[in-house]
């Protein structure tokens, strides 16, 4: 208990835990460090898997709810929407500001979505790799793949449409 803060295990194991306020949630698993610096953050629920340190120095990050793997979490600035996976390994969303959607994988692997000013809407996956997100300004619509791969987005002013691959490069 650390200054009001409710911690509830259900089984496997716990890190330390440096919160301002919140509940972390635990029927299985692991849940490293979570630190929150002048921010709010939501519970972290796991039924499984191994969730990293969510850390924010700025703004708001949701719940993380997982069945696999997720690295930390990492804000400066904005809002980052909940990291849901149910296969799979999705690696942390960096924020330097605006705002990123919910990353959902269902298979595969997915790399880091950067932001830096800009708006990324959720990338989701049904199987295989999709490539980073990376936007220096403007808009980026929906990166979706049902199969084969796609690279990195990459956008440096006005808009660019969702990504759509069904199978090749």
């Amino acid at each position: 208990m650390l200054g009001g803060l409710g911690v509830v295990v259900g089984a496997g194991l716990v890190g330390s835990v440096v919160l301002t306020s919140s509940v972390v949630v635990f029927s299985g698993g692991f849940v490293g460090l979570s630190v929150v610096v002048g921010a709010s953050v939501n519970p972290s629920v796991v039924s499984g898997g191994f969730v990293g340190p969510a850390v924010v120095s700025g703004g708001f990050v949701w719940a993380s709810v997982v069945g696999a793997s997720v690295n930390p979490s990492v804000v400066s600035g904005g809002f980052v929407g909940p990291a849901v996976v149910s296969g799979g390994f999705v690696g942390p969303t960096v924020v330097s500001g605006g705002f990123v959607g919910p990353a959902v994988v269902s298979g595969g692997f997915v790399w880091p979505s950067v932001v830096v000013g800009a708006s990324v809407n959720p990338s989701v996956v049904s199987g295989r790799f999709v490539g980073p997100a990376v936007v220096s300004g403007g808009f980026v619509g929906p990166t979706v793949v049902s199969g084969g791969f796609v690279g990195p987005t990459v956008v440096s002013g006005a808009s660019v449409g969702p990504a759509v691959v069904s199978g090749g490069f």
